[in-house]
């Protein structure tokens, strides 16, 4: 079930990827695409990629075992970063810093991490 939803989750940070590089503004430091706050910035960039390739790995290359434990970390990872952001948007959490990704994007990882948190957890091994 992990290699199944890596393959599955894979194309939509390969276009979140995309996005951020070509049309997020991430090369004038803005983040924003036009009047819409995405925050596709570097680091977004870099969070992206970085699962991108434990997803592809996971779905293409990791033995059962191994996937199922990458997809449980970027699972509990994504859903941390989510839970995160929320907790600043609605001010539970004090942040200071300038790097804040919106609702969308919070919810999104929130849920991406929960499916590959759950995907992890129904992968039977051999």
């Amino acid at each position: 079930m992990a290699r199944f939803f890596s393959q599955v989750a894979s194309p939509l940070f390969l276009l979140l990827l995309v996005l951020g590089l070509v049309a997020g503004d991430a090369l004038a430091g803005h983040g924003n695409l036009g009047p819409v706050a995405t925050q596709f910035t570097w680091l977004r960039d870099g969070i992206d990629a970085v699962v991108l390739l434990l997803f592809l790995a996971t779905g293409f290359v990791f033995s059962r075992r191994v996937g199922r434990m990458v997809t449980f970390v970027v699972g509990v990872g994504l859903s941390a970063l989510g839970l995160l952001g929320i907790a600043v948007i609605f001010g539970h959490l004090k942040y200071s810093g300038d790097i804040r990704f919106p609702l969308g994007m919070d919810i999104f990882d929130l849920a991406v991490g929960i499916l590959a948190v759950l995907a992890a957890a129904g992968t039977i091994e051999e």
